[in-house]
């Protein structure tokens, strides 16, 4: 498998369910999602200490070979092999010393050693450098207690990295780790793509903002702060954030705007078949389509795909623990493509329940989970609470991850191994 193939899981078993024929499956619909998807193409040319995070636009080729020249390995002395006996000990005399940073030096005098530190040029002449651990000093002279190898300790010119090699693909997300190899191939500005752009919008006539006082019926608004943290954590550029009441034509012309300043625009709430849900209807009213609505997952049912205008569009359920839940396994990864990311290996790992489990067959079911150790074999151990309402927020505080339940399996005996998601990386 290479680095950017996309690592497909089993089946989760919830398309199996009879009773869940008309939903898809979340494989068929991440599958849908990334078919449906297109990528960000704008660049631009930032210098490399402003790129952690991004998402590199193109790939970057090593300026100069690394290392750019011969250079010991380590603290030492360098000499040429053949002035050492077939075994030893055998003295030379120190002629010259030489530390990382110098150059100019001459070349090395046969039958002579020089005095070398951890990244000097390897003066000329020289083809092996003997640790300074394995030499003793007496009275200006080197002695070495064994022949050495040819060749050791010397790191060639050009055997990281040769001239013009791809050092970071383009689609790489730069870390510390990118950063660092893109510095050292001689790079000082590279080509990153624009950030990706994020609409939110909740819906919901009940909705207030944390503060206000509540009138009789009102909610606090979660999800709105919620999604804002999350798309900041992701590198993601908020263009729009707004609550909607319960009214399509108001959220028409709400996702219709937001559409045309987005790469991605994102609903919470009204997703579902109520006579008070209006994302659908208003989605057609704005000229835009879905792909699917609809998905075998718990919580997070009614998640919602499609087209605006010439923005992607994601319909998240309005409880919060299911509008998290579905940002984390759907909205992320839509993310990532959007923003030109290569699609990366899938995050999810093995884990082992510390506890007997129960679910309700027809859907796989997404749980929090706190790691809590790990068993005498090194496998690490969750735990899982009760079955989670979407409403509930409380259970997700100082949880790890999402553990998938599979949709076909009703009972989980003590120490079953699950697929385990983690929140971060």
């Amino acid at each position: 498998m290479t680095k950017h193939e996309i690592l497909e899981l089993p089946g989760c078993g919830c398309a199996d369910a009879p009773e869940a024929k008309p939903l898809l499956s979340v494989q068929e619909a991440l599958r849908q999602i990334r078919q449906a998807t297109g990528r960000v193409s704008d660049t631009e040319e930032l210098p490399v200490g402003e790129t952690l995070g991004r998402v590199l636009g193109r790939d970057v080729q090593a300026q100069i070979m690394m290392p750019p020249f011969d250079n010991s390995a380590m603290d030492g002395y360098a000499l040429r092999r053949c002035d050492s006996p077939e075994d030893g000990p055998f003295r030379l005399p120190v002629a010259q010393r030489i530390a990382a940073g110098q150059a100019g030096q001459t070349p090395l005098e046969p039958g002579t050693c020089t005095r070398i530190f951890t990244g000097a040029p390897i003066p000329a002449g020289a083809d092996t450098v003997v640790m300074q651990e394995q030499v003793r000093l007496d009275a200006g002279f080197a002695i070495f207690e064994r022949a050495p190898t040819e060749g050791q300790n010397i790191r060639r010119a050009g055997e990281d990295v040769a001239l013009g090699d791809v050092i970071v693909p383009a689609g790489q997300v730069i870390t510390t780790r990118e950063l660092a190899a893109i510095t050292g191939a001689g790079l000082a500005k590279v080509q990153v793509f624009r950030k990706l752009r994020i609409a939110v919008i909740c819906t919901g006539s009940e909705l207030a903002r944390a503060g206000e006082t509540l009138d009789p019926g009102q909610i606090y608004d979660v999800n709105g702060p919620m999604l804002k943290s999350a798309v900041a954590a992701i590198g993601a550029d908020l263009v729009h954030q707004s609550n909607c009441p319960d009214n399509k034509q108001a959220l028409a012309a709400a996702t219709a705007a937001a559409s045309e300043i987005a790469d991605l625009v994102i609903t919470t709430g009204g997703v579902s078949v109520g006579e008070e849900d209006h994302v659908h209807g208003a989605i057609a009213l704005a000229g835009g389509d879905l792909k699917f609505a609809g998905v075998a997952i718990k919580p997070g049912k009614p998640l919602s795909f499609g087209r605006i205008g010439q923005a992607a569009f994601l319909g998240l359920p309005g409880n919060p623990v299911a509008a998290f839940v579905t940002w984390t396994l759907f909205a992320k990864p839509l993310c990532q493509r959007l923003s030109g990311a290569a699609d990366g290996l899938c995050t999810a790992r093995l884990v082992r329940a510390d506890t007997p489990l129960r679910h309700k067959t027809g859907r796989c079911e997404y749980r929090p989970a706190t790691i809590v150790g790990r068993d005498d074999r090194g496998r690490e151990v969750v735990h899982l609470g009760p079955q989670v309402h979407s409403a509930q927020l409380a259970p997700l505080v100082g949880c790890d991850g999402l553990v998938r339940l599979p949709g076909d399996v009703r009972e989980l005996p003590l120490g079953s191994m699950l697929e385990f998601l983690p929140f971060e990386g």
